[in-house]
């Protein structure tokens, strides 16, 4: 069953299961583990479900169907990969998976033996790692976890409260004014430049709430990385300690393509994790810079292809890592940090973001010496400096859009306020409530309908199901897609299989317009 030579066979005179144990084999040592007597787990290190953890009795099957462990990744198959419990100890069986099965880098390609510590990758996206389980650790994990939900449901309700308090006051204040108040007087125009600037950090907000979930799709678009240093550095000039340098070394002109509230938490994250290992002060270095990577170099970076990378360097002088740190150090819920200081979910959400950017990130750290966290990022071209013309007010812009487009949403406070931006736009506009009246609405006028609009998460008939049901009326119908909260996979599938694109909620009527103009496009 391949690697058996790494487990001790004879433990019948032991209490526990052996798992560091090592014993001298030809000249060399070797790590040996038994798994036959004990329950296992599979955390999820990378992937849509980073940070998961399933525990693994008997059998369980792996993959993007109605299985014992569900990943949402587009690349896996729908039954892919089984673990289960053998005479030997656990094995991992590729269910003749469209995209393969590896366990630490190697294709698996008859029934594969386990040891504590094996990382097996499910196509090319979802990495878990195959650990013993140990109830008493599960229990504190999940006290972890519930403590780790109660800090961020705190300061999300105090972010949210302050932002819904100015719209109430602005409201109250707006409510209260004549009917005969010009809309151009300064302090309606200040009240609604304040309501929208906090939608606008509401949305931010979410965006990273999703993100730290590890739900919906990153809003890639071209990230210029000096802006994203500059703003990383100003918020830690005003929060971190006097006795902490900050060097930032950077190549003019790097761009990525990315979401660029993601990858501020990334930054963010390193520089905290650099901030904490210095309690006594020293420097942190920040460099970047475009390389070009061949296939020769890609052998030491799994998961990458050949081109056009963009490197981001976080360095500290602190107080370094072991050689067993290291290799935990992106695991959820390790941390090094005295209990109760830390939830070691900060680096597994940087790793998590890394990976669904298409990236990949690696450490080099050295007791006493220091750390140094490199990410490869795909690097793009600069984009063109040409300035988008503005969305016209609602009064110019009647006529200037042609077409009928069909909002279908759940909720009606966005189907009215969707209807009243397309129509100020000069759209036409037909609205359902849900996909079986989307469908009875389209029927009776596809002819006339430009595109439409679906919310992916619906009662009764889902987006996804809507979508298909669509096409069956229509092959060639245009929908553009979209949801404040839906997995990347779900919507990249559907992209695959016809639909036009997807707008994240909540949309203003700048990014609505363009959607809708790229969604028209021949």
């Amino acid at each position: 069953m391949g690697r058996n030579d790494e487990y001790i066979e004879d433990t019948t005179t032991l209490d526990v299961p052996i798992r560091d144990a090592r014993v001298k084999q030809t000249g060399e040592f070797v790590a040996q583990a038994t798994v036959a007597q004990e329950r296992a787990q599979l955390i999820v290190l990378a992937g849509e479900a980073a940070g998961r953890t399933y525990a693994v009795a008997e059998r369980a099957v792996i993959g993007r169907g109605e299985v014992e462990i569900r990943i949402s990744s587009d690349d896996a198959s729908r039954r892919h990969a089984v673990v289960e419990r053998t005479p030997e100890g656990y094995c991992v069986r590729d269910l003749g998976s469209r995209n393969g099965t590896r366990v630490n880098g190697l294709p698996v390609n008859e029934p594969q033996l386990l040891k504590f510590g094996d990382k097996i990758r499910i196509g090319g996206k979802t990495i878990l790692m195959f650990t013993p389980y140990d109830r008493v650790e599960d229990q504190l994990l999940q006290s972890q976890k519930m403590e780790s939900i109660g800090h961020l449901a705190g300061g999300v309700a105090h972010d949210f409260n302050n932002l819904l308090g100015s719209l109430v006051a602005n409201l109250a204040f707006l409510r209260g004014l004549t009917r005969d108040t010009i809309i151009g007087h300064t302090d309606v125009q200040e009240c609604l430049e304040e309501m929208q600037q906090a939608t606008q950090r509401a949305a931010e907000l979410t965006r990273q709430l999703l993100g730290f979930a590890r739900r919906g799709a990153p809003e890639l678009r071209p990230v210029s990385v000096e802006k994203l240093v500059e703003d990383t550095r100003l918020l830690t000039s005003r929060t971190f300690p006097r006795d902490i340098q900050l060097e930032v070394n950077l190549e003019a002109g790097v761009h990525v393509s990315g979401d660029a509230n993601q990858l501020h938490q990334v930054l963010m994250n390193l520089l905290i994790n650099a901030r904490d290992v210095m309690p006594k002060g020293g420097r942190i270095s920040i460099s970047a810079r475009q390389l070009e990577l061949s296939e020769e170099e890609l052998v030491t970076l799994p998961g990458l292809m050949p081109g056009l990378y963009c490197l981001l360097s976080v360095a500290d002088t602190g107080s370094g890592m072991d050689e067993r740190t290291r290799r935990r150090v992106f695991e959820p819920f390790f941390t090094t940090k005295p209990r109760g200081e830390g939830t070691g979910m900060g680096l597994a959400i940087v790793y998590g973001i890394v990976r669904n950017h298409g990236g990949h990130i690696e450490v080099e750290s050295e007791p006493g010496q220091g750390a140094s966290f490199r990410i490869f990022l795909p690097a793009i071209a600069a984009p063109s400096t040409a300035r988008v013309a503005a969305i016209p007010a609602r009064g110019s812009t009647r006529g200037l859009a042609v077409g009928l487009v069909l909002v279908v949403d759940d909720e009606e406070i966005v189907r009215k306020s969707t209807r009243r931006l397309l129509e100020g736009m000069g759209y036409g506009v037909l609205l359902a409530v849900d996909g079986e009246e989307a469908l009875e609405v389209y029927r009776k006028h596809h002819d006339m309908v430009s595109l439409v609009l679906l919310d992916m998460i619906m009662p009764k008939l889902g987006g996804a199901e809507t979508f298909h049901a669509l096409r069956e009326i229509d092959p060639k119908v245009k929908v553009l897609l979209t949801s404040g909260y839906a997995e990347h996979g779900s919507v990249r599938a559907l992209i695959a299989a016809g639909a036009s694109g997807f707008l994240p909620k909540p949309y203003e009527a700048a990014s609505i317009a363009e959607a809708i103009k790229k969604s028209l496009k021949p």
